[in-house]
Order: structure tokens, then sequence, then C-alpha cells
């Protein structure tokens, strides 16, 4: 099977956010190298956007052990590094049973620096139960006090095997 690509650069109306687009114009049916990475730049400070409320629910559990764990961290280094001081970050994660990390704190040169250890510090074992750390990221989400103008967010990050209720 051949796949094919085109790029295109499109222009959000509001001018401050450009889009690159690669669109892959047949999915294969079997398991693919394809990559997908989705990266927003903004003009200026990003001052001038509401700030975000991001939740954080990794996945910990045994099955995670290994490259899956390490490239679970790389994502969230990375996703840590595109935060600004508007924004607000937790961390749950999740095996057989959740913990949170971190409470949902502001994104500062400190704080960053506090979050990146935490990841880094990771590891993987014990069973699966997605649940759990989902609706403890809710209730982080729903415990939090300053919400006005505020987007919200969840960011599951898993192997997907549940293996415990």
């Amino acid at each position: 099977m051949t796949a094919y690509f085109r790029r295109k650069v499109c222009s959000i109306p509001v001018g401050k956010t450009k889009v690159t687009i690669v669109n892959k114009t047949t999915a294969p049916l079997e398991e693919s190298e394809f990559k997908v990475m989705l990266e927003l730049m903004g003009a200026g400070s990003g001052n001038d956007r509401s700030g975000v409320n991001l939740v954080t629910v990794l996945d910990v559990s045994g099955s995670m052990r290994g490259e899956k764990l390490e490239k679970m961290k790389i994502a969230m280094l990375f996703m840590i590094k595109k935060l600004s001081p508007i924004d607000r970050l937790s961390i749950v994660v999740f095996n057989g049973g959740f913990h949170r990390l971190c409470p949902l704190q502001q994104i500062t040169e400190n704080s960053q620096w506090k979050i990146e250890n935490l990841v880094n510090a990771l590891v993987a074992n014990g069973g699966t139960n997605i649940s759990t750390g989902l609706q403890t990221g809710l209730k982080v989400l729903n415990d939090r006090s300053l919400t006005r103008g505020r987007a919200v967010g969840i960011m599951l990050m898993s192997d997907g095997q549940q293996n415990t209720q």
C-alpha cells in the first residue's frame, strides 16, 4: 500500500496562530509508523489568551514499563515547557490505585522545575485501573476555586490495557 501526504500551511483568521497540516490521504489497516504531534504557537507573550486548568492523568501501571513510560515522560516534559504562568497544571497518576502528585498549580519557573522532577521520578508497577485515575482528575477540576474565564482539560496518557476494576 502506498501512502500519500499533502502539506498545507493555513492561517487561522485571527492571524495569531499558524497551523501546518500533514494530511495522510489513506489510512493503513495495520500498525503504522506515522506519528502525530500538534503544537499551537501564538504571537506575543501568550498573556492575551485565557489560562487553562489542565489535569494530566498518567498510567504508571506495570504495562507501561520501559519505552512506554519513557515516551510518556518525554511528552509530559514537552507539554510542561509549553505552559505559561497563566496556566495551571495538576498531575494524577494511577495503576491499581491512584495518587495526586501535585495539586492544580500555576506554572512558574519554580513549579515547572518541581513538576519536571515529579515526572522524571515516575516508576511503573502494578495493575491498571483507568477509571480511578479519570475520576480523580475530574475531582481535581470540580474542586478548583479559580474558574472564571479559564479553559479546562483532562489529558489521559495510557496504553489502555485496563486489568483492574
